[in-house]
């Protein structure tokens, strides 16, 4: 869920509207959620109970659903809203966070990997509709990807999460079970049913536990460990040692006092990396999430939670993306000096240079049209802007794609992956990508202002946030290879057409 949305902030396709606040967005709308007058109305805010699992919020001008961005006048309204299954796969979408081994629901249940990819008894694929031989190698095929992104996940109260498979069949994940349509409210309702929603939830409290308490042992085992003592040779002289004896006790005042000073800096010195060794080992998985996430970020670091990696764009290299590591790692020296040379250029900054841009719809001269055979729909053409940019299609469209969340950029909106073909030849999205800028400053790239502080590269077809972070987007091995990737698509569709 965006986090405007989350903030009562209802988004269009260029101004936004605060209906805590009940003020006109245009630009920098993320700081307004920063402001402490907004800050103290969100809190004073509520759900409505009866639709507290639907983010339906009250505000004064009526109620604001959160997932759908859209404001209703009444609660009847919002009734018949929340059955549509439009909302449902939002809900869905919005509900589900992606963590090792598999997924969890609500925050409170757990769905390994397996159900969520629809493999039934080790051997069937309910997605794909076939058998296998080794489900790790299955799972990573294309086909398979496709249908997993395809397949609308719904989510209801108590427990019910859930795919239709066909017109006829749907494939509920709690219990990993394949059945008819019409026995799904039974099914839902049914003691075994619950059971298996019982244990999930349980797994999820176990999980939980054991990870605070995984790193707990592990924190503890490092410090029992004894101190490692270097032996080194030694002579006791006994005349020296009578002679720093009385020095002692000439000079006992001052040293007691000096000797007081540097323990208490000491101690103070290893308490604090104590503590906050302690802080980092206790700290819920979720919160370590965010705040490595955030941290990250700071340092120019990919955060891959999920694959339990991250990548420094700046040191070329992965490393763990647990918080522990991540602080040790922008703690080298080495990641310092490559940061430090790895600074956007002062000329290169938004206040330094005049960014020109102008709507698309004056930069495009020529567009050509390229359909893949081979990966037919939106997901495989491609097309060439001006004869010289060489891009795909679902990129020129602004259709992001990240996990099972199909999003119009240009539209800003979550759009259903079945209607995406139909989405894009709407009027309504077509004049949306016509309005929106192109960057003419950046000679040889296809960069978007989707709003102020955000930006879409069309060779990578990624949204990327301020000036600085696209600059230093475009400078890096993955925008190159990716930019490369489109030259030579280019190249193949010359000779095709010739």
């Amino acid at each position: 869920m965006s986090t405007l949305h989350s903030n009562a902030i209802i988004t269009g396709s260029f101004d936004s509207y605060c209906l805590l606040c009940e003020v006109h967005l245009k630009e920098n709308v993320e700081d307004h959620i920063n402001v402490p007058e907004h800050k103290e109305k969100l809190q004073h805010s509520s759900y409505v109970q009866k639709y507290k699992f639907h983010h339906i919020r009250k505000v004064l001008k009526g109620y604001y659903c959160e997932f759908c961005n859209i404001l209703l006048p009444t609660l009847v309204n919002v009734g018949l809203h929340v059955t549509s299954n439009d909302h449902e796969c939002k809900v869905g979408n919005g509900l589900l966070k992606e963590v090792d081994g598999g997924v969890t629901a609500f925050d409170r249940m757990f769905i390994d990997n397996q159900a969520w990819n629809g493999l039934i008894e080790d051997t069937i694929c309910c997605l794909c509709n076939e058998e296998f031989n080794d489900k790790s190698v299955h799972i990573k095929q294309h086909s398979h990807i496709l249908h997993l992104i395809q397949k609308g996940v719904h989510m209801k109260e108590h427990g019910i999460l859930y795919r239709n498979v066909d017109t006829t069949t749907l494939h509920c994940m709690v219990c990993n079970i394949i059945l008819e349509i019409k026995d799904g409210d039974l099914h839902f309702d049914s003691s075994p049913h619950l059971e298996k929603f019982r244990k999930s939830c349980d797994l999820k409290n176990r999980l939980d536990a054991n990870s605070i308490k995984t790193r707990i042992d592990k924190f503890i085992k490092q410090e029992d460990k004894p101190p490692v003592i270097e032996h080194s040779t030694c002579v006791n002289n006994k005349e020296t040692d009578v002679k720093k004896f009385n020095d002692n006790n000439n000079n006992s005042k001052n040293n007691d006092i000096i000797k007081t000073q540097e323990d208490t800096k000491t101690n103070a010195a290893k308490t604090e990396p104590e503590k906050s060794k302690i802080e980092d080992v206790l700290r819920h998985p979720f919160q370590a999430k965010e705040e490595a996430k955030i941290l990250a970020k700071k340092n120019k670091i990919n955060y891959k939670f999920a694959k339990q990696s991250a990548y420094c764009s700046v040191c070329n290299v992965t490393i763990s993306s647990s918080l522990k590591r991540i602080k040790e790692h922008i703690e080298e020296n080495n990641h310092k000096k490559n940061l430090q040379r790895n600074q956007v250029p002062r000329n290169c900054k938004k206040d330094n240079i005049n960014i020109i841009k102008i709507p698309i719809a004056y930069f495009v001269n020529g567009v050509e049209g390229y359909e893949n055979k081979l990966m037919p729909g939106l997901l495989g053409d491609w097309i060439v802007l001006n004869g010289e940019l060489c891009m795909k299609f679902i990129s020129y469209s602004m259709i992001t794609v990240n996990c099972s969340l199909v999003r119009c950029q240009a539209c800003k909106e979550t759009v259903d992956i079945l209607n995406l073909e139909n989405h894009s030849k709407t009027s309504r999205h077509e004049k949306a990508i016509m309005s929106i800028p192109v960057v003419l400053t950046l000679k040889g790239e296809f960069v978007r202002v989707i709003h102020s502080g955000l930006h879409h590269c069309g060779f990578c077809n990624l949204v990327v946030g301020d000036w600085e972070d696209l600059t230093m987007h475009l400078e890096s091995d993955r925008h190159h290879s990716k930019k490369y990737q489109c030259y030579l698509q280019h190249e193949l569709l010359k000779c095709i057409d010739k």
